[in-house]
């Protein structure tokens, strides 16, 4: 009864590994970024594999004195400290993502302030005619009891440095 066993939880352990490494070097090779990628996902949990990797900055809000235009390309702390704050909150999860302008630079979307639930959901980044390509859609859901500025802040490598071109598939 227990060679069965052994048998089996052997069989098991060996399935296991072989998945995990298969998968390991699938995720490589797909990756041609995979120094980029490296360095955004070190410091960012939220990293996004597209064709330009980035990761989605966190725990910050539009200052209410700024008056940025709906996306922004930001290249310095001192532009970025212009439109947006450091929101700060209770726990692990609590800090503003870091953002290292030396090394990275920002895209970022900011909608009109609303009394509205309103997701921004990055759809990709792309290299399009020496351009990069974001995608990117608005949600708008149920009313709120108070008015919102919401906002998509995305850190990405300075190496995929180019000019941005902005597209909103959901809006006609």
């Amino acid at each position: 009864m227990k060679r069965p066993k052994l048998i089996l939880f052997a069989f098991s352990t060996f399935s296991a590994l072989a998945i995990n490494i298969a998968c390991q070097s699938s995720s490589d090779k797909q990756s041609g970024n995979q120094d980029t990628v490296s360095m955004i996902e070190k410091e960012h949990s939220e990293t996004k594999l597209t064709e330009v990797p980035f990761a989605i900055a966190k725990n910050y809000f539009v200052k209410n004195d700024a008056s940025p235009s709906e996306t922004a390309v930001i290249k310095t702390k001192e532009e970025f400290d212009k439109i947006f704050g450091a929101a700060a909150v209770m726990g692990e999860q609590g800090t503003p993502t870091p953002i290292d302008f030396d090394k990275q630079f920002v895209i970022a979307v900011v909608i009109e302030p609303t009394e509205f639930s309103t997701t921004i959901e990055p759809l990709d980044l792309k290299v399009d005619e020496g351009n990069i390509k974001h995608r990117y859609s608005v949600h708008i859901t149920q009313k709120e009891l108070h008015i919102s500025h919401p906002a998509m802040i995305l850190i990405v490598d300075k190496k995929h440095e180019a000019p941005v071109v902005f597209e909103r598939p959901d809006q006609a």
